[in-house]
């Protein structure tokens, strides 16, 4: 996101909060007629719409950028917009309750509004810190994980009912923009954990993979012309850094294979799309690298020595809470079941032979904010206390 984009969006937070969107409208004292009524009961709504909108793209720039956020929660108080599709004529159309089993596109916007709420109370409460309440934590986890549980079974990317998707083709995609979204906040959480708590680390893990195998089907889904998109680009490479890091410094046998696999699979989602993705271009040369490496751990691995099992493979119980066993949380991870019969095109993508083949850094154009910088400072975020052959450094990660 260019400096130019940030200011559009400190720009529209602050335009919208000087018209009182985030603030619910107070009732209209006025005797007007019934199709008045209902068109001004629109406009309201159309409003809340925007704000949340508003409210969801704030929280998600502050989340993936690491910024201050613009906007505080503390000062909305405005009422969730109806799920239900906006009406053509407003002066005719009263507002009802829609059947819960019926498909709406609002639904993935309410979800993640309810998730950026979350973000907020993250940061307020201090839980994206080291020294964070560890019990928070996963109070917050299990508070994520039942928002995705309580989303409409239509929505649901756990355990979907697809009996409508053939008259909504949208809801196979917003079943995995869901799950996305939550990974990518999931990982978040965790992220400062990982180095000092096994259970994180598996979290932050599985939350990695299901976000790589979430953008690969929305990829398939979509045309070459969504290439563009931002999440095609950061995501899957957000998702390779927090799993390489896994890998080179907790080796777990049985681990660094099926993350090597994962992570070539993030390669092949930014090779295919670098030539119209700015993020994916700026990204590549650092999950090349990292990928590399990983590889070549693994090679050493099947040379002869065996993969380590770190001596904090058990779950830590310095904190005194145990939400489970890191085994069932290996077996609990965040992932839906994704199949391709919805699927519009599933072209797949080119085989990865040669990383020879992948663009210099040089030859390609140079970015603002996400530029190689950018990638190496998320990977300055994993916890300073994660030791690599006795080096407390995560750059080592990078040599």
């Amino acid at each position: 996101m260019s400096l130019f984009r940030q200011n559009i969006v400190s720009n529209v937070c602050r335009q919208a909060q000087q018209l009182n969107l985030h603030r619910e409208p107070r009732p209209n004292a006025k005797n007007n007629s019934a199709s008045e009524t209902l068109e001004q009961f629109w406009s309201q709504e159309y409003g809340r719409r925007l704000w949340v909108n508003i409210f969801c793209w704030d929280s998600g720039t502050a989340l993936n950028l690491g910024r201050p956020r613009i906007i505080n929660a503390k000062d909305c108080d405005i009422n969730l917009p109806i799920d239900c599709p906006f009406p053509e004529d407003p002066s005719q159309a009263v507002p009802m309750p829609k059947d819960e089993h019926a498909p709406s596109s609002l639904s993935l916007l309410l979800f993640r509004y309810a998730v950026a709420g979350k973000i907020h109370e993250i940061r307020e409460y201090g839980l994206d810190k080291q020294n964070a309440d560890y019990g928070s934590v996963w109070a917050f986890h299990n508070q994520l994980d039942n928002l995705l549980n309580s989303l409409p079974a239509y929505l649901n990317p756990n355990n979907p009912a697809t009996y409508s998707d053939s008259d909504f083709s949208y809801l196979p995609l917003h079943r995995q923009e869901a799950l996305s979204g939550l990974n990518l906040v999931m990982m978040e959480l965790h992220r400062p954990f990982i180095a000092s708590h096994p259970e994180s680390r598996i979290v932050a893990m599985n939350a990695a993979i299901s976000s790589i195998d979430s953008q690969k089907a929305l990829m398939d889904m979509s045309g070459r012309h969504h290439y563009v998109y931002f999440g095609f680009g950061f995501y899957p490479s957000n998702a390779a850094i927090m799993l390489a890091a896994i890998a080179l410094v907790y080796p777990i046998k049985g681990q660094v294979q099926a993350i090597e696999k994962k992570i070539q699979q993030a390669l092949e989602i930014l090779v295919t799309i670098q030539g119209a993705n700015i993020v994916a271009r700026s990204a590549l040369p650092v999950v090349e690298r990292l990928y590399e490496k990983v590889r070549s751990s693994l090679e050493r691995s099947h040379s002869g020595s065996q993969d380590v099992e770190s001596p904090e493979s058990v779950p830590s119980q310095d904190s005194g809470y145990m939400p489970m066993t890191a085994a069932a949380l290996m077996q609990s991870g965040i992932t839906a079941p994704i199949t391709t019969d919805f699927m519009i095109e599933n072209s797949g993508f080119p085989p990865l032979q040669d990383l020879s083949d992948l663009p210099a850094w040089n030859d390609m154009p140079q970015v603002t904010d996400f530029d190689a910088a950018f990638w190496l400072d998320q990977m300055n975020k994993l916890p300073e206390n994660m030791p690599l052959n006795g080096v407390v450094n995560p750059d080592a990660l990078w040599s």
